[in-house]
């Protein structure tokens, strides 16, 4: 059941709907809110905002090649299953020749 929950990022606070728990919901804000520290007070130049976004785009990234990588996974599975169902087929036919 989705439920409503408040988020704090830098003092902005975030109201989302979600199946998660407050707990969860907490750490990937706090995780959120350490990265656009770090890239903030690494460089002066970049913003909140800036951060932010960059923050956005990376974990887009890695979400991306993470289904790509996944996409790549099922497919191997599959050819591993028809693989298996060639050496079973093999195996009941050489087996019908040897009479066993």
């Amino acid at each position: 059941m989705k439920d409503k929950h408040t988020i704090n990022i830098l003092g902005m606070s975030l109201t989302l709907v979600s199946e998660e728990s407050d707990e969860y919901l907490n750490s990937l804000a706090a995780q959120i809110e350490e990265r656009i520290k770090d890239m903030t007070m690494k460089s002066g130049r970049v913003t909140k905002m800036d951060a932010a976004m960059f923050c956005a785009l990376d974990y887009l990234d890695l979400k991306i090649k993470a289904e790509a990588r996944v996409g790549d996974a099922k497919k191997q599975f599959a050819d591993y299953e028809r693989t298996i169902s060639d050496l079973q087929s093999e195996n009941s036919e050489l087996r019908a020749l040897l009479g066993k």
